[in-house]
Parts: C-alpha cells; structure tokens; sequence
C-alpha cells in the first residue's frame, strides 16, 4: 500500500540517515520477525475494556480504525478479549492510503452507515488525529507511552486529554 503524501516513512528516514539504500524487504521481514516477538509482551491499556464495555451497554457502535495491519491488530484484540466490542475493524489493509489520509476513517464510517457528525475518534498519534479530523470527525486524542512526546499539531474537532 502506497502511504499517504506528507506520511512517515520509516525506511526512508533510515536511508536519509545512513545515507545510502536499504534492503527493504529484508527490514521488512526483520521488522515482522521483532513484531512477533513484541507482541506477547504487550499489556492492554488500563480503563480501555471498561471504557469499550460501558459503550457498548449504551448501545454505541465501535469501530477499530488502524494504521496498522490486520495481522498486527487481529492477535491482540483476541489476546486482550476486546474484539466482541468492535463492530468494524478498518486496517492499512483495506485503503489505498492510511493514516493520516482520511480514507480509513471513511471507511469505517461508510461500513457502520453513520456520518462523520454522528461518531468521535480516540486517537493516540498525530497521524491519526489528522485522519479523523480530515474525515470530519471529532477527536480525543490520549496519548501513550510511544507517542506522548511527539508534536500534536492544533487541529479543529480535537481535544488532547
């Protein structure tokens, strides 16, 4: 999948920084291989299942909206027992462009048959606060561990908690 223009690169950030050519699909698979290894020791987000269940028993439908692969969102969603909350599951496998293109956002949208007035994305990066809000939809935007000391850019429909 083609990323976004203006998106983040990762390999090309590592070939402006060693300043040559990388072996792309051999990063690529040693990439998947540490993704596998990190995956077991991942831990759910605290308050997130009571927050997922609290929707859901107000009649609220979720939809997971990712950047990231099904192969990447599918495990833990199973292993952390959340996937019964999530209505539509919307990865970087079912856009042409992810995040933080609004495509992803209008995806999911398009699948729960609602318009972006009637929903509000939880985001914890930039790219995807820009996403939801590209797409029209209003955002909380919680940080985490790995993306609390990026730049959040001032961005309409969104509230930083």
């Amino acid at each position: 999948m083609e990323r976004a223009r203006g998106a983040f690169d990762p390999l090309t950030h590592l070939e402006s920084l060693c300043g040559r050519a990388v072996g792309r699909d051999s990063t690529v698979k040693s990439y998947a291989s540490l993704v596998e290894e990190y995956l077991p020791g991942m831990s759910r987000r605290p308050g997130a299942a009571e927050a997922l269940a609290e929707a859901a028993g107000s009649g609220l439908v979720c939809a997971l909206v990712s950047g990231s692969s099904r192969k990447w969102n599918g495990p833990l969603l199973r292993r952390f027992a959340l996937e019964p909350f999530f209505t539509v599951m919307c990865t970087r496998d079912d856009v042409e462009r992810s995040k933080p293109a609004p495509d992803l956002y209008l995806t999911a949208l398009r699948r729960l048959g609602i318009a972006p007035s009637e929903a509000m994305a939880i985001e914890d990066a930039p790219n995807g606060a820009m996403a939801a809000t590209e797409a029209g939809v209003r955002c909380i935007v919680i940080p985490n561990e790995m993306t609390k000391r990026l730049h959040f850019p001032d961005l309409p429909s969104v509230r930083k908690a």
